[in-house]
């Protein structure tokens, strides 16, 4: 049986046979040809000669996309190397720190939660307050971030829709705001904190979620201020794709 493929990702068909082998003791040989020669390349090649290279420019090609890829991208579909994400998913120029907000006025305020609803110990309820100005620049507001039981952070949601009064509040579609929505309507309205809510399916895994969000922080950055250090070490965390409960993820998930 021959297996040919480019690697996508650690837990690919590739990954897996691969994962399968170490434990039944079945044997593969591995050929890897990755596009820029390593120490060892099997075609007897020098370390950093490309794999190709034509009156096309290909190698140019491959010169200029290992430049402007992600380390990750590189590494796993020219490389043959996938590879879980390291160091920080989010990089610190990315972020731009503020002392004063602009006026409220001038900003279109929304919220998002990513619900748990276990204590002490279990995952993280993040609620997020973010405010979008007239050059499409996005200032986080507002940052609750606990581990307690769902009737203190319906009433935290609550207190920031009372400061905020953003123009609606996006939230996960799912078995916990299925269970925990009656209630938390009914305190929305016993304490009069009015806002839209609008439920989202989640779809993909984890990075997937993430990158859209990414994608944006990368390009337009996300100011936050100057006095939230906290706020920034908990989006920062290099490793928010590896377990949910983890500081980061459900930060990346409310916003």
């Amino acid at each position: 049986m021959a297996l040919i493929q480019t690697r996508w990702h650690e837990d690919d068909l590739a990954g897996r046979v691969l994962a399968e082998a170490a434990t039944s003791g079945e044997q593969w040989h591995i050929l890897s040809l990755p596009a820029e020669a390593e120490p060892d390349d099997p075609l007897s090649r020098q370390p950093g000669e490309w794999l190709w290279d034509d009156d096309y420019g290909y190698a140019r090609f491959l010169a200029r996309e290992k430049a402007t890829q992600l380390p990750r991208n590189w590494s796993a579909l020219y490389q043959q190397r996938p590879a879980r994400e390291t160091g920080n998913y989010f990089r610190n120029d990315w972020f731009r720190a503020y002392v004063n907000s602009p006026e409220r006025s001038t900003l279109n305020v929304y919220g998002g939660s990513d619900y748990a609803v276990t204590s002490n110990g279990g995952d993280y309820t993040v609620h997020a307050v973010v405010g979008v100005d007239p050059e499409n620049q996005m200032y986080l507001l507002d940052l609750w971030r606990g581990q307690t039981s769902s009737d203190l952070w319906i009433e935290a949601w609550c207190d920031l829709v009372c400061t905020w009064r953003p123009l609606f509040w996006a939230e996960e579609r799912g078995q916990i705001i299925s269970g925990i929505g009656p209630y938390l309507r009914r305190r929305a309205i016993e304490r009069k904190a009015y806002t839209a809510r609008e439920q989202f399916v989640s779809r993909g895994d984890k990075a997937t979620r993430a990158q859209s969000f990414r994608g944006r922080m990368a390009m337009l950055g996300l100011h936050v201020a100057r006095e939230q250090p906290k706020a920034i070490a908990s989006i920062r965390s290099p490793r928010i794709l590896l377990n949910k409960a983890q500081r980061g993820y459900s930060e990346i998930k409310a916003l």
